[in-house]
């Protein structure tokens, strides 16, 4: 599942957050757990800055010890940014299924 960034320019972190809970309940809902969870991170940011690390912490705090360890972060380069919005592009920008 592919879910929106957080730091968009045209939505509050508040907004986006509510949209994948929103996500999640309907998901649990219908009998479908979520076993990990990948966090990309840009390979060209040579630093993690502050939105970044508020992120993870909430990330973190959301998901507690245990699942935590089913949380891989992993480097983004921006070559997969053209796929990545042909994906998006096919539906409605928010939470695409990727196969």
């Amino acid at each position: 599942v592919d879910t929106p960034e957080f730091d968009d320019t045209y939505r509050s972190d508040r907004d986006i957050l509510r949209t994948i809970a929103d996500w999640l309940e309907k998901k649990y809902g219908d009998s479908v757990k979520l076993t990990g969870i990948v966090y990309t991170h840009h390979i060209t940011d040579d630093q993690m800055l502050g939105s970044v690390c508020a992120n993870l912490d909430m990330l973190g705090r959301l998901c507690g010890d245990a699942a935590a360890l089913c949380v891989r972060l992993v480097g983004q380069s921006e070559r997969s940014k053209p796929h990545r919005e042909q994906c998006i592009a096919a539906g409605d920008g928010f939470l695409e299924a990727t196969s």
